[in-house]
């Protein structure tokens, strides 16, 4: 199933769907304080979904600024209070070094494909 989502102040599509029963939310755009709220909906709406784990591809993002990194944080505290694994995946700098010069690479299950498997705890 896939539900785009679409904000014009700052282009960023979210398509939901799921890869071995796993929900899958793949991001493209930009990621910035006009659609962080939203996409923390999203998240959260996946991470109550009942799935021990949710992944956030994020190799179509091209920009992400603190708000990006703000959900990462807080979606993933939420995800680890919840006892769901929350993966990213993520493969060029544009997320990647906002991620490492926070140092949320040492927090964050981060990883440049999928994993294999998801379901693992």
């Amino acid at each position: 199933m896939v539900a785009p989502s679409h904000d014009d102040a700052a282009p960023l599509t979210v398509e939901a769907h799921t890869r071995d029963g796993v929900p899958v939310l793949v991001l493209r755009g930009e990621i910035d304080l006009s659609n962080e709220h939203s996409l923390s909906a999203r998240i959260g709406a996946q991470l109550e979904s009942g799935s021990p784990a949710v992944l956030l591809d994020l190799r179509g993002v091209g920009y992400m600024g603190s708000a990006g990194l703000r959900v990462l944080v807080e979606n993933n505290q939420r995800a680890e209070d919840m006892g769901v694994r929350l993966v990213v995946v993520a493969d060029h700098s544009a997320v990647l070094r906002p991620i490492k010069i926070t140092r949320l690479d040492q927090v964050l299950e981060l990883h440049p494909v999928f994993p294999e498997p998801l379901h693992r705890a």
